[in-house]
């Protein structure tokens, strides 16, 4: 892995490059057509990103004609803007003729995480399953919590929220990170009531945000009784009237 240098001599060819899509952004290398003893980095665009340190064993080797077998990005760490500030990518050379390719990636670590204040949303929780995709949203100005994080469904109904001393306040809030969830299980809890589990994958950096909803999801309203039936006479039931 090497880090690239002069990032801000290519800020337009990096900075669409960010922690959520830099996995599936393409990357490439080739001499500097202006400084053949430089080896630039291109993003999917073809557009330069930074360069190979110059004085460093892997640019000498390239120049000297090894063979690069892989290249991909590494990690992305960035600026309050968002424009990255360091990007490091993997390289692999190969003896000629040999094949390369990169083991395939692991699955994303998935931690479970129960929620809170489910009660006040039963309604929502009773139409939804196990797998289904939820998002996980801070309510800067809920009055109760400026932390909050809500769980909403893709509809933006509410589940409950991540409590306050739950592991994933921190590692959003405290280090930035961003996060994907499903529901997990669905299960009876005290009560009678209905609680819920997620399965969390950390990735990126951040997640949106949203204005406070007081209003708990309302309940059903109850079916209208049936009419009363009409009561007859004995002469008019004798008689079929």
């Amino acid at each position: 892995m090497v880090d690239l240098k002069e990032l801000d001599r290519f800020r337009a060819g990096n900075s669409s490059l960010t922690t959520q899509n830099l996995f599936d952004s393409a990357v490439s290398l080739a001499p500097d057509p202006d400084d053949p003893g430089t080896l630039l980095v291109h993003n999917h665009s073809g557009d330069p990103c930074g360069i190979l340190p110059r004085k460093g064993e892997l640019c000498k080797a390239i120049l000297a004609g090894a063979q690069v077998g892989h290249i991909s990005w590494q990690s992305i760490s960035e600026r309050p803007d968002g424009t990255p500030l360091k990007l490091r990518v993997r390289v692999v050379l190969v003896e000629e003729g040999e094949h390369f390719e990169m083991p395939p990636m692991a699955e994303p670590k998935l931690y479970p995480v129960g929620i809170v204040g489910e009660a006040s949303y039963q309604p929502v929780i009773r139409r939804c399953s196990s797998g289904q995709r939820v998002h996980i949203v801070h309510e800067p100005d809920n009055p109760y919590d400026e932390e909050a994080l809500a769980v909403v469904t893709e509809d933006g109904h509410t589940l409950g929220y991540i409590a306050r001393d739950c592991w994933l306040q921190d590692a959003i809030h405290e280090q930035g990170r961003g996060c994907e969830a499903t529901i997990k299980e669905i299960s009876a809890a005290s009560g009678g009531k209905l609680g819920v589990v997620l399965n969390v994958t950390l990735c990126g950096r951040g997640v949106p945000t949203r204005a406070f909803n007081r209003a708990p999801e309302p309940r059903a309203a109850p079916a209208a009784p049936p009419a009363a039936a009409e009561q007859k006479g004995w002469l008019a039931r004798l008689f079929g009237l």
